[in-house]
């Protein structure tokens, strides 16, 4: 499925977590990660979609679950980041070995393409 969206600014938590599930991203992807998301607002109700090929970061600590999904952006592998524990409600957390924001020239308000496997039908 392929979802429009418009790149937004996060509060900066993002890259707080990604530092903290860093090593268990790795572990999942085989991939050294860019320690930043980017937070790309769909029109979905994120928690309503379901998603093919998805790992789970189960808790730890005082941290909640996580769920990995592939997705490709503007047609460049990424990875979407769902939370147990957010705000964000219509919020794809994007996440790559790389910047986004950097390898697009990203801004608040671009619209990109994320292209995901889901189960839902719409």
């Amino acid at each position: 499925m392929i979802f429009e969206g418009i790149v937004k600014s996060g509060n900066k938590e993002g890259s707080k977590y990604i530092k903290i599930y860093k090593e268990k991203i790795k572990k999942i992807i085989n991939k050294d990660i860019y320690e930043g998301t980017l937070n790309v607002e769909i029109k979905s109700f994120v928690k309503n979609l379901k998603f093919k090929n998805s790992h789970i970061i189960n808790r730890f600590n005082d941290f909640g679950k996580v769920t990995i999904t592939p997705c490709k952006i503007n047609d460049f592998d990424a990875y979407i980041v769902l939370p147990e524990k957010t705000k964000h409600k219509n919020v794809f957390e994007i996440i790559s070995t790389i910047s986004l924001r950097e390898k697009f020239n990203l801004k608040d308000g671009d619209k990109v393409k994320i292209e995901v496997n889901t189960l839902n039908e719409f």
